[in-house]
């Protein structure tokens, strides 16, 4: 979300399966934001709106700190092959 002082006036509860619960409390501890913080950039995403200069800064600083939940490129690609055929 963009840090301004946007009010949050809406309230929204959703049902989600317990797989769905553990990745979203792993995003929020990687990204180091709530739950609420999460989902709402995930909508957001997935509504189409665009990144303000600051969020895309932030995500240019993530990945350039080298933080990675993996070890080395090789531990990066097993993990992202596994999930996709997961996926399947």
């Amino acid at each position: 979300m963009p840090k301004t002082a946007e009010k949050y006036t809406e309230r929204v509860q959703i049902m989600l399966t317990p797989a769905q619960y553990r990745r979203l409390r792993i995003l929020a501890k990687r990204r180091k934001k709530s739950l609420s913080a999460v989902m709402r950039e995930l909508l957001d995403t997935a509504a189409g709106r665009a990144a303000t200069r600051e969020e895309r800064l932030e995500a240019v600083k993530r990945i350039a700190s080298g933080n990675s939940p993996v070890g080395d490129w090789q531990e990066m690609e097993r993990v992202a092959e596994t999930r996709w055929e997961d996926s399947l």
